[in-house]
């Protein structure tokens, strides 16, 4: 296990500290969202390496796409003494891949969610809703496409998923935010009496009910990029939801929005439901530094935590503050795609690193978590 240290100032007074980093889950196949049970248990979405048992498909031509079941959840147990602590919890979940020949990316299980003793599972799409069809094969009763575009909860690792809501249904039905029919449901939060989900192709918050209604919360616009940026409109594409801290009864919304264009988005409870634009608003006015955002994380203390996809950056805000402070690491996060504060200790956080659509090495798969520890 790889131990490095950083020294890191926060805030203003100046106060150095010693950050460590350690390696703390390896081999895993794209990872993304993380999720912790009561009991310290960590789970992360792996979103996998695609196959080829479905395909190539047209569904982003000219890009070759195919299909497999390579994507899985795994977990971490801190209380296995004997044993490898890290094993998989699922395996056999969809995955996708789209070349090109020079580049690729993967599409899988985005998100895990948990409530309670429950865990949730969004799996992404990326596309078209119904492009959906050319995974599929009625003529066998093979809806291999209709797993995509869904938020899943897991009955049990021998039952596999059951489905509470078809995101590209709703998509196609109601399209939130007015554009092109679309959906990628890349983010879950899972609360007493639903879950709420970012969908980033969709552009929307999206609500779904303990019996698996779903409603829009609140759609992002597009909008103009700042001067002389090309392309000169921007979509907000959401990656991230979290709930507010304490009693706060907000959801914040990260963006994947390109440059400096990226922001953390607050939907008050009194705003749910306003029309396209009249929903959200922007946490930090001020601040104008975020790039790519791909995942939020709020600690026990209430500190705020925002993850950037590239480069590779967490920011913190520490808790009642409202300044974002860049979090000094002794190693280069490689395309992050998931942060998790350890709900036990504020000081520790975990990150999904190379969850980019990093190729496997020599067969092996080089997606790792990390355990960060924030010196107090």
């Amino acid at each position: 296990m790889r131990l490095v240290a950083a020294l890191v100032a926060y805030g203003a007074g100046q106060v150095f500290a010693t950050n460590t980093v350690e390696v703390l889950m390896t081999q895993l196949k794209n990872p993304r969202g993380l999720a912790q049970f009561p009991d310290g248990t960590l789970f992360v979405a792996e979103a996998g390496v695609g196959g080829t048992e479905y395909g190539p498909a047209p569904i982003r031509p000219p890009v070759t796409t195919s299909g497999g079941y390579t994507g899985r959840i795994s977990k971490y147990n801190f209380h296995e003494k004997k044993n490898n602590p890290q094993g998989v919890f699922m395996d056999h979940l969809p995955s996708r891949i789209d070349s090109n020949g020079a580049t690729a990316n993967v599409i899988g299980p985005s998100d895990v969610g948990v409530n309670g003793g429950q865990i949730f599972l969004t799996i992404g799409w990326m596309g078209g809703v119904d492009l959906r069809e050319g995974f599929n094969n009625p003529a066998t009763g093979d809806f291999f496409g209709n797993k995509f575009g869904t938020v899943n909860q897991v009955t049990s690792t021998s039952q596999g998923l059951k489905l509470k809501a078809d995101l590209g249904i709703n998509e196609k039905t109601t399209n939130p935010d007015g554009a092109q029919i679309e959906t990628n449901p890349n983010s879950v939060w899972a609360g007493p009496h639903g879950q709420v989900v970012a969908d980033s192709a969709g552009n929307a918050l999206i609500q779904v009910a303990s019996n698996g209604h779903v409603s829009n919360l609140c759609a992002f616009p597009s909008r103009l990029t700042t001067p002389n940026r090309s392309p000169d409109i921007t979509d907000a594409v959401p990656t991230s939801v979290v709930r507010g801290f304490g009693t706060d009864a907000s959801y914040y919304v990260g963006e994947l929005a390109p440059g400096k264009e990226a922001h953390v988005l607050r939907v008050r409870d009194i705003n749910i439901g306003k029309p396209l634009g009249e929903c959200s608003e922007n946490a930090f006015p001020d601040f104008h530094d975020f790039r790519q955002i791909i995942d939020l994380a709020y600690g026990p203390d209430g500190a705020f935590y925002v993850l950037q996809y590239n480069p590779g950056k967490i920011w913190r805000v520490a808790p009642h503050g409202t300044t974002p402070v860049e979090v000094s690491l002794p190693v280069t996060l490689n395309h992050p795609t998931g942060i998790l504060v350890d709900r036990a200790n504020s000081h520790v956080l975990y990150v999904s690193n190379k969850g980019g659509q990093v190729a496997p090495v020599n067969g092996v798969d080089q997606g790792e978590v990390l355990k960060i520890t924030l010196s107090p």
